[in-house]
């Protein structure tokens, strides 16, 4: 019998062993699966409010300023849709974007914080998110205004509205920039993180961990592998955070802002450029001095001269005496020494530049001479048409310095025996990270070197 009961005893120790065991293994496997359904439902979340993110920008032209986290309201701070948001460092706006409050929550019940690239150029303004008057066929010339906008002329193209935008994300092995918005779970460890109760905060991580950058309002953020099991969370390579992100582009494209192809940008010395500038829609604009807000243009020769109005082409400028109206006098001419002073409001390193009815004149070929100042010095660069007749030419120029002023004139032709004249059809000033600056509207078949 001592045996027996020796045996059953024992029996008794193996079921209790497995028993704790399956216990062990069977909690593992629970927490493991409630893990994977809160980060299931976190993912699901963060679709849906950056959808509800899109929605708001496609109804505003703006993205929303975040909700401050210790508020119970759910509303963007300020609802108005300012430059600078007051809660930069905030949570979703979930009753600004016509959502549940439980639709702004990670699996974990802690609300999920957004970062917005906001600021003087930001998509948070009034039309800061919309495109729409960027133009696809517009020179690379055109410029955004002081907000970031494309402006209402539509001759600013998409690249020039998105230059310099957008918040940044580093990943395990790159930074890269331009987006719109960074939604963050701040994960398991809710480091961090604002409470759905009471709008209290989680402690913050160490500075040093790589999840600190999310708990901030700066302008990087971190979407990095999420750590192996046994990590510290205070381990500065300890990451849980879960992150979804959009940028700019993706933005304007799902909210119908893109930009449009509005045609080709009008003439720089069009018609209505030429009225605008304050001149009469003649061939005699009745002024010396036109401003077209981003340069002024002064006519001179021998005798007083007035800025000239191709009206026979509908487009181009030139000089005349301030005493005659008619097409035959609207040409910079040599033989009167005349011409166009330009004095831009901002520096510049190159000059695209069109002229049109110049080719050549008695066989020789026509030429240019364009003297910069730079530094107080002139710099004169001349060129010369590279074909015969009375067509359009394309030239860009380097004088080798930064300039703001240019005179233009014609020269004697090819051998030095006739007079060169002109008409100058378009001007475009670049900065020197455009060297291949254009006139808008320059046709590429036309260029000279």
């Amino acid at each position: 019998m001592r045996p027996q009961r020796g045996l059953a005893a024992a029996t008794v120790i193996i079921v209790l062993i497995l028993a704790a065991v399956a216990l062990v293994l069977g909690r593992r496997y629970f927490v493991a699966e409630v893990t994977l359904e809160q980060r299931e439902s976190t993912e699901a979340n963060l679709r849906r409010v950056s959808e509800a993110l899109i929605q708001f920008a496609a109804l505003n032209q703006r993205l929303p300023c975040p909700a401050a986290g210790t508020s119970a309201t759910g509303l963007e701070d300020d609802s108005t849709g300012t430059v600078n948001c007051n809660s930069a460092a905030g949570v979703v706006p979930w009753t600004s974007l016509a959502l549940r409050a439980t639709d702004a929550l990670d699996g974990w019940g802690r609300k999920i914080s957004y970062r917005v690239y906001s600021g003087t150029t930001g998509l948070t303004q009034t039309g800061g998110a919309s495109m729409t008057d960027c133009n696809t066929n517009a020179a690379a010339t055109g410029s955004v205004d002081a907000n970031g906008k494309c402006p209402s002329t539509r001759q600013t193209p998409p690249a020039a509205f998105l230059a310099g935008k957008g918040l940044s994300v580093q990943t395990d092995s790159a930074t890269t920039g331009g987006y719109a918005f960074v939604l963050i779970s701040h994960g398991e460890s809710g480091a961090g993180a604002f409470t759905a109760e009471g709008g209290g905060r989680l402690p913050f991580p160490g500075s040093t961990v790589l999840e600190y950058r999310n708990t901030q309002a700066g302008t990087t953020f971190d979407n990095r592998t999420r750590s192996a099991q046994g990590i510290a969370p205070t381990d500065t390579g300890f990451f849980d955070d879960s992150v979804l992100l959009a940028s700019i582009t993706d933005v304007v494209n799902s909210a119908k802002l893109a930009a449009r192809d509005w045609g080709a940008p009008p003439a720089t010395f069009g018609a209505a450029a030429v009225a605008a500038a304050g001149g009469t829609v003649d061939y005699n604009t009745g002024r010396s001095t036109l401003n077209f807000g981003a340069f002024t243009v002064t006519a001179y020769g021998d005798t007083a001269r007035n800025v000239a109005f191709d009206v026979a082409t509908g487009a181009g400028i030139g000089t005349i005496g301030t005493g005659v109206n008619a097409n035959q006098y609207v040409t910079l001419n040599r033989e009167t020494n005349e011409g166009l002073r330009f004095q831009f409001a901002t520096t510049g390193r190159y000059l695209g530049i069109t002229l049109s009815r110049f080719g050549s004149e008695s066989g020789e070929l026509e030429r240019a001479s364009f003297d910069f100042t730079i530094g107080g010095s002139s710099v004169r660069v001349t060129k010369m048409s590279c074909r015969s007749g009375d067509g359009r030419v394309n030239f860009t120029l380097n004088p080798g310095g930064d300039f703001s002023e240019v005179y233009i004139e014609p020269r004697l032709t090819q051998f030095f025996n006739y007079y060169s004249n002109f008409v100058i059809a378009d001007i475009a000033l670049c900065p020197s990270s455009n060297p291949s600056c254009s006139a808008p509207g320059a046709i590429p078949g036309e260029n000279c070197p």
